[in-house]
């Protein structure tokens, strides 16, 4: 035995304990700022969303085409489309499906299969100094410019408006969608998961541009030809895209996000009880003043 050896009276360490190991400095650690992943894992999440969105909303309806039109030779035009009340329904439920597939590629990135851990790793939390109540005064702020920018620019219908409108089910599936699912998965994969590959690769200034410019592209044919509601959604984008650079977490835009959309889906539920107090109200007016006029002329 060597002197060396000799002289060591400590403890024999168990080379098959699971011991906890000193992180490598070398190695930078883990966080929402420097993600595992890189801009190319990013990027494929963000297509095999945008793909899901797109694919699975034909794949799911294509049954009901089949026995709607197929079957009785009718054969399928966009105005035919445009007109099945229960086809656009179908359409729009079938976004959930879509969302809960992207909420496990996203765990999948994020967590590299199950290695990390996932709400640390993508920055749920909230940021310093930016908590629920400076979130949520955000959130009523943009509201506010989105009613001045809409009655600035009044225009004709966006398409998102149309779908809203063709049914009270769809109506209030698109409402749900905004809520329970949209503001999750948008604000995973942009403010998340693309945000966070863009800054580690080119910085935060080119994440902010890029995200921010992206988000708001590709909800463009939502609300074209509507000036002030491409107005709104790139407004929304840039703000909620600062957030995320400001803070270097996602919590505060998710609840921004949840907000903003949640307010806007109570008025699409709620909105034929308004049109019918507010036309209620008119024909009262109207009455009235028919009472008063009749009154005079009599008297």
């Amino acid at each position: 035995m060597s002197t060396s050896e000799e002289s060591y009276t400590g403890p024999t360490i168990d080379p098959y304990l699971n011991l906890p190991q000193k992180p490598d400095p070398s190695v930078p650690p883990v966080t929402p700022s420097s993600p595992p992943w890189g801009v190319f894992q990013a990027v494929l999440t963000v297509v095999a969303s945008m793909a899901l969105l797109f694919f699975l909303p034909l794949l799911l309806t294509s049954p009901y085409l089949i026995y709607r039109y197929q079957r009785v030779g009718v054969a399928v035009t966009r105005e035919l489309l445009v007109a099945d009340k229960f086809f656009i329904f179908l359409n729009v439920l079938s976004v959930f499906p879509a969302h809960f597939l992207t909420l496990a590629l996203i765990w999948a990135v994020v967590t590299q299969f199950g290695k990390l851990p996932f709400w640390s790793t993508v920055g749920w939390s909230w940021g310093e100094n930016f908590g629920l109540w400076k979130s949520a005064g955000l959130a009523v702020v943009l509201l506010v410019l989105a009613v001045l920018l809409g009655n600035l620019f009044r225009e004709q219908p966006t398409e998102m408006e149309k779908l809203v409108l063709s049914s009270r089910m769809t109506a209030y599936a698109v409402a749900l969608l905004a809520t329970a699912t949209a503001p999750f998965v948008e604000e995973l994969v942009y403010r998340g998961v693309l945000f966070a590959a863009v800054q580690k690769a080119a910085g935060v200034l080119w994440a902010t541009v890029i995200v921010a410019s992206l988000f708001a592209g590709i909800h463009v044919w939502e609300y074209w030809p509507n000036l002030g509601a491409l107005s709104t959604i790139f407004l929304l984008s840039f703000a909620l895209t600062l957030v995320r650079a400001r803070t270097g977490r996602i919590l505060p835009c998710v609840v921004i996000h949840l907000i903003f959309n949640g307010v806007q889906s109570v008025f699409i539920i709620f909105q034929p009880y308004l049109d019918n107090l507010q036309r209620a109200r008119e024909q009262k007016a109207a009455l009235t003043s028919f009472i008063e006029f009749a009154v005079r002329h009599i008297g």
